[in-house]
């Protein structure tokens, strides 16, 4: 961490002393300015409420017209899913009210802005007492500004687990994660899910480098920034260490390498943001490794590997955390984050601009032409970061508002790195005397002449031209090496199109006879089958007609076993109605017996004998008549009701 970054710092004590001091440049003044947003009131909240501005942790993306888009992120204490867009002309802010499969709310994700569609994957959607983040999504999210309806991707396969604190970044039509955190750890995984794969099997990629190459240790709260087919990452946190390491990842290898890179090197930080304008990568703030909040603006040219410290730019914001940054043109946007007091201050709802082209067209610092030692400073490159001191002096001993290490180094050229030469060092010495000896100082008492300052300013111009022009014949040998690449696949391809082209024609170059001869039998095998398909539908046909008449034939059946079994139930019923009615007379006839059997006793015992019995056997007789009538109708009547059930049984058969 370095002190005090926008106060002009002094000259390094352990820089070796020059013939000749360097000449500073007018440093560019009001990097910084300072804007407050006008809310609309059309969807927007009541004044009363708290600024949508006051929150960290959330997502800040761009669009085609100049616009920010801004989503999610913890706000005084509680998580959001809300989106808002900020127009950079008048700084006005205006809700948006989306619908369809809307996000729960969420802080540490990461989202990016692809053709008027903002792409959102992960995040925590829950926090524990202390405030740490829980319940990880692994869901990517879909956001149409034309039609603000959401969409959750439904992929096949696996996918990247739920995270938060990861980054995203762009290269091409694939979208790409690295890092974060997750219920088992800290992760260095890089996946990517291709964007035109939407309409057909969307599916998510690793990209999981070839056995022994090295990788970037596992971190999260680290910063992702795309130039061409490559990724840089620098800083973030992880397994209790922060780092200031800078890589960069190759899509098309799958390959990281660290870059060894000059200048200010910062100290190792995470929680910071960043944003890319032209070549130069801007990191601002960020939190170091006693977790001190930060501030201060430092900058990456990606083409040089060198790393530049700004110490001039007007209202410059204050140390912070969590904080959001994107471009737009030269300009770069900031609000949000963590300040020092621990809370959401009025200052995070403030937007802080900075305006890159005053860097962009400051000139470079003019080398000095004699010097009695030539200073040379090593590189700082470590995993885990120098110490605090050791940054300190690095970073004070810039001069001017973009500083850099003067010297030479034994790092690799930028080329190997990102494509792009280096300035080459260039060597001017003097011209020998003719007699081979050192020549002799030359000017007033023998004092070395200084070279006038038109001729200093002549020197630094041929060399910034022979520079330029090295660095297009660089690139002009790369893009010819590139075409020559090209043009060897596409002549594989040719010839292989050639190839195909010469099997197509002589698979087409059979004889009409020979066609004739193959054509043939498969006419008569098709006419066999044609003849045999008749066949089996006419059995078809033949079949269905005839179950169609067993169903007619059932049916018909059916109806006359019903009324059979009608005509029986009535006549069943009629059996059982006589029945009663023979049992009631036959009930009658019993009373009628028992009583006349009384009386036959009482007159018995009223008479004499020979008139008792000769009445008694006319009365016997008269009974027992009577007695043998109603036993024949009775056994009539039981033999009526036994043929009855016979029936009946019958009919039950």
């Amino acid at each position: 961490m370095f002190s005090n970054p926008w106060k002009k710092s002094s000259p390094s004590k352990s820089a070796p002393a020059t013939s000749q001091s360097t000449q500073q440049q007018p440093q560019p003044d009001h990097l910084w300015s300072v804007l407050r947003p006008t809310f609309r009131s059309k969807g927007f909240p009541p004044s009363t409420s708290p600024s949508p501005f006051s929150r960290h942790s959330h997502i800040l993306s761009t669009t085609a017209a100049g616009e920010l888009l801004f989503f999610g992120g913890r706000a005084h204490g509680s998580l959001r899913n809300d989106l808002y867009v900020v127009s950079t002309r008048d700084y006005s802010v205006t809700f948006l009210k989306t619908t369809g499969e809307v996000p729960s709310p969420r802080f540490l994700s990461a989202g990016v802005l692809v053709n008027n569609v903002l792409l959102i994957f992960g995040g925590a959607t829950e926090v524990d007492n202390d405030g740490y983040p829980t319940g990880n999504d692994d869901s990517l999210y879909l956001l149409s500004l034309a039609s603000r309806e959401w969409t959750r991707v439904v992929v096949n396969g696996l996918g990247p687990v739920g995270r938060c604190g990861h980054a995203m970044t762009m290269v091409g039509s694939k979208l790409f994660v690295f890092g974060g955190v997750a219920d088992r750890g800290h992760l260095n995984d890089v996946w990517a899910f291709d964007l035109n794969s939407l309409n057909s099997n969307p599916v998510w990629n690793l990209y999981e480098p070839a056995p022994g190459d090295e990788k970037p240790p596992p971190r999260n709260n680290h910063v992702l920034v795309a130039t061409g087919d490559r990724i840089i990452l620098f800083s973030g946190t992880g397994n209790g260490k922060r780092y200031n390491d800078t890589w960069t990842f190759d899509v098309s290898t799958r390959k990281w390498t660290e870059l060894e890179c000059t200048g200010c090197v910062p100290s190792p930080r995470g929680s910071h943001a960043a944003a890319l304008v032209d070549d130069v990568m801007y990191v601002f703030g960020g939190r170091d490794v006693d977790r001190r909040l930060m501030g201060g603006l430092i900058g990456l040219k990606l083409s040089t590997r060198q790393w530049l410290m700004f110490q001039k730019g007007g209202p410059s914001p204050s140390e912070r955390s969590g904080h959001a940054m994107a471009s737009s043109g030269t300009r770069v946007f900031m609000f949000g984050g963590r300040l020092a007091t621990g809370a959401l201050a009025d200052e995070s709802a403030l937007i802080h601009v900075l305006e890159t082209k005053p860097i962009k067209n400051s000139k470079p610092h003019p080398i000095t032409v004699e010097t009695s030692e030539k200073t040379t400073q090593p590189p700082l490159k470590s995993s885990v970061g120098p110490s605090t001191q050791e940054q300190q002096q690095h970073f004070t001993s810039s001069s001017s508002d973009a500083y850099v290490a003067h010297g030479t180094s034994s790092q690799k050229p930028i080329s190997e790195e990102l494509g792009r030469p280096a300035t080459p060092q260039i060597t001017r010495e003097r011209n020998p005397s003719p007699n081979g000896l050192p020549s002799q100082p030359t000017g007033v008492n023998g004092k070395t002449r200084r070279v006038p300052e038109n001729d200093e300013s002549r020197v630094v111009e041929l060399e910034r031209q022979l520079s330029a022009t090295l660095a297009a014949q660089t690139e002009r040998d790369q893009r010819l090496a590139q075409l020559t690449e090209e043009l060897a696949l596409k002549s594989a391809l040719l010839e292989q199109a050639e190839g195909n082209a010469a099997e197509a024609t002589k698979r087409a170059g059979l004889e009409p006879r020979e066609l004739a001869d193959w054509l043939l039998p498969q006419t008569l095998v098709v006419e066999h089958k044609d003849a045999e398909l008749v066949k089996l539908q006419a059995k078809l046909d033949e079949l269905v007609l005839s179950r169609d008449q067993a169903l007619q034939t059932a049916t018909s059946r059916a109806a006359v076993a019903d009324e059979r079994s009608r005509r029986a139930s009535e006549q069943i019923r009629q059996y059982e109605t006589e029945l009663e009615a023979v049992r009631l007379r036959l009930t009658d006839a019993e009373i009628g017996w028992a009583k006349s059997k009384a009386e036959a006793d009482t007159l018995r015992a009223l008479t004499s004998a020979g008139l008792v019995s000769a009445d008694e056997d006319r009365m016997t007789r008269g009974l027992l008549e009577r007695i043998r009538a109603m036993e024949d109708e009775m056994a009539s009547q039981r033999w009526s009701e036994k043929s009855f059930e016979a029936m009946e049984t019958r009919n039950e058969g």
